[in-house]
Formats: C-alpha cells, sequence, structure tokens
C-alpha cells in the first residue's frame, strides 16, 4: 500500500468510511468472484440471485440464492461509510466508495420496489489509456487545451468517466501540471507521474 493510500485510509476513517466488517463476509466473496470473472459490475436485486455483468452480459453468480432486501441491506450496510449507513437509512439513495482486500469498488444502494438493491461497479487499479478505449480520433485533442471547459456527457454507462480518467491520465503521463479532480465517490485514483 502507497503512502497515498494510507493517508486516504486514514482520512476516509475520519468521516466514518467504511471497509469490510463482521457483517460483511459474504459481500467480500462476491466482489472477489467479481472482479476474478472480469465483471464490471455485480448487481444485488431482490428475487434474484446475486449477477454479475460481463461484456455487457448478466449472469447470476453459480449456486448463489436468491435474495431479498434484508439479504442485501445485512451484505452491503457494514461496508458502507457510516455517513451512507445514515442516509440510506433515512431512505436516500448513496453512492459511496469501498475498499476491501479484493479491490476498490463504487457502490450504489438504492431501494428498487421499497427493498433493498444494489450496484456495485469493479474498479480498475489504474485509469485506462486513450488509445485503449476505441475512442473516436481527435478525443485526445482535449488534452491539449490549455484553458475552458470540457464536457463529456451520454447515458449510464457509456464511459464517461473513464474517458474523463484517461484524458486526465494523457496530460499526467505528457505534461508537467498540477492537476486537481473533483470526483464523489472516487472512481479513479491517479499516481503523480510528470504532473502533480
Amino acid at each position: 500500500m502507497s503512502e497515498f493510500d494510507r493517508v486516504v485510509d486514514a482520512v476516509n476513517a475520519l468521516h466514518g468510511a467504511g471497509g469490510a466488517e463482521a457483517g460483511a463476509p459474504r459481500l467480500d466473496a462476491w466482489l472477489a468472484r467479481a472482479r476474478g470473472a472480469g465483471a464490471s459490475d455485480l448487481l444485488l436485486v431482490a428475487g434474484v440471485p446475486p449477477s454479475l455483468r460481463v461484456d455487457g452480459h448478466i449472469a447470476a453468480i453459480d449456486g448463489a440464492a436468491v435474495l431479498d432486501g434484508e439479504d442485501i441491506e445485512q451484505a452491503v450496510m457494514p461496508a458502507l461509510p457510516e455517513h451512507a449507513a445514515r442516509a440510506f437509512r433515512s431512505g436516500q439513495a448513496v453512492d459511496a466508495r469501498l475498499r476491501v482486500e479484493s479491490g476498490r469498488y463504487r457502490v450504489n444502494l438504492h431501494r428498487e420496489r421499497g427493498r433493498a438493491a444494489a450496484a456495485i461497479r469493479v474498479l480498475p487499479d489504474t485509469p485506462p489509456r486513450l488509445d485503449e478505449l476505441n475512442l473516436p480520433a481527435g478525443v485526445e485533442t482535449l488534452s491539449k487545451i490549455p484553458r475552458g471547459l470540457v464536457l463529456v456527457g451520454g447515458a449510464t454507462g457509456v464511459g464517461k468517466t473513464t474517458t474523463l480518467a484517461a484524458l486526465v491520465d494523457a496530460i499526467n503521463r505528457r505534461d508537467a501540471r498540477h492537476i486537481v479532480t473533483i470526483e464523489d465517490p472516487i472512481e479513479y485514483e491517479h499516481r503523480h507521474q510528470r504532473s502533480v
């Protein structure tokens, strides 16, 4: 674990950010299974077994039992930061970052038909490179604009955050700059390269 990771974990601990706790061993196993299968998401919905999205296709985890809303709450709530758990208990949908032994994840815990449901995104360890994303020619030009505002839009799951992370990574590799990103929850952790 890098010094940066230790600082992030210490700050998160001060603000009640969660990690896997005693009530979440089943969640840990599902998350490890998701990462091992190359899944982009772990989906927890009442009435079906926990499911993985792999290459856009959703399939139940082999041998997993059908979940109900209480199962989902018992699995996810102990892993949430305290502020997110409080918000969920008050009826809000919550987004939070989760770091466990198998890696980093973004959790969206919400209610579906009055029962708990969760969509958990598997976060990569490093940001992607622009040339890995099969983006249209010219997108890299956006990383060379000296000032202004760049908006990246689109539907859920089409790669907005991934595209922005790749643009920041391109700047970080190429230029000596001070880069500030604002993201909640944080999906991509950029390491200092040419930029800080």
